[in-house]
């Protein structure tokens, strides 16, 4: 195959990560398998620096989401993985903007917010989410009763027991 490079235009450099998101949804549409990889490598790369790199990368939502086919995780995947890195970035009112045009993202961020649970950071995480607006408060567990199996045999009731009623 042919090497495959790019470079991102002057116009594109206040947000590399949606220029390589868009780069990786031309490639995907055209079936340029070199140039999808190229884009999607250099996209991890955007989205790995810090909090900078997850707010950038939160700005391509829009076309990572709407731009490439529903099937395809990938770059999603390194989208999502970003911002839960840095959840942070979502208080921002333009990235809350972009939750509500973008339900598919905002689901994926909270479906890996709540398979990623750490019992060590939980009260860390409660912190965070009240930050949000949410209750600070621990849901309560379910609680079983247990039944042994079989039943246990009634208790004898005190005409059974001769002599129970002088206690």
């Amino acid at each position: 195959m042919y090497g495959i490079n790019y470079t991102v235009p002057e116009s594109s450099h206040d947000n590399r990560a949606r220029f390589h998101a868009r780069m990786y949804a031309f490639a995907e549409s055209g079936r340029l398998v070199g140039l999808k990889s190229k884009s999607l490598e250099r996209f991890k790369a955007e989205a790995s620096k810090g909090r900078e790199g997850a707010a950038a990368a939160f700005s391509a939502a829009e076309s990572v989401y709407n731009k490439t086919m529903a099937k395809d995780k990938e770059l999603k995947r390194v989208l999502v993985d970003a911002v839960h890195d840095h959840i942070e970035v979502v208080q921002n009112a333009a990235n809350k903007t972009i939750l509500k045009a973008v339900p598919e993202f905002a689901y994926d961020l909270v479906v890996k917010r709540a398979h990623d649970q750490d019992p060590a950071d939980e009260q860390d995480k409660l912190d965070e989410w009240s930050a949000w607006g949410l209750p600070k408060k621990k849901t309560k567990k379910a609680k079983y009763q247990v039944v042994s199996y079989p039943p246990a045999p009634p208790a004898p009731s005190e005409e059974a027991l001769p002599g129970a009623s002088e206690f």
